[in-house]
C-alpha cells in the first residue's frame, strides 16, 4: 500500500489534527495518487485548509476491475485510523474527499 502523508509545518508538533484523505479523480481509471503528489496538491491543501493530507494510491481500471480500487482506499483508511496517533491525527477528525 502507498499513502502519500503532507503534514504542515505548522502542525509539526501537533497530536490532534483534523485529517483529509483524498482518493484522487479520473473516475477510477485515470490519474494517480503520485500524479498528484508530484503536482504539489496535497502540499497546497495543507497549507490553506492547515490540515494532514493523505491520498493513498488505488488501483485503476480497466486492469483492475472495481472494487478492488476503493478497497485499496478502504485499507488506506482502516490504516490511517489505525496508526493515527504516530502521525499526530485525531481519529475523530478524519474525513474523506475525492
Amino acid at each position: 500500500m502507498n499513502i502519500y502523508i503532507t503534514k504542515p509545518y505548522t502542525l509539526k508538533d501537533t497530536v490532534d489534527s483534523t485529517c483529509v484523505i483524498f482518493a484522487h479523480g479520473g473516475g477510477a481509471c485515470l490519474f494517480s495518487a503520485k500524479a498528484c503528489n508530484d503536482h504539489g496538491i496535497d502540499k497546497r491543501w495543507a497549507i490553506v485548509f492547515n490540515t494532514v493530507v493523505i491520498m493513498p494510491e488505488f488501483r485503476n481500471a480497466p486492469e483492475i476491475k472495481q472494487p478492488k480500487g476503493m478497497e485499496d482506499v478502504a485499507a488506506s483508511v482502516r490504516f490511517i485510523h489505525e496508526n493515527a496517533a504516530t502521525h499526530g491525527i485525531d481519529k475523530t477528525k478524519i474525513c474523506l474527499l475525492g
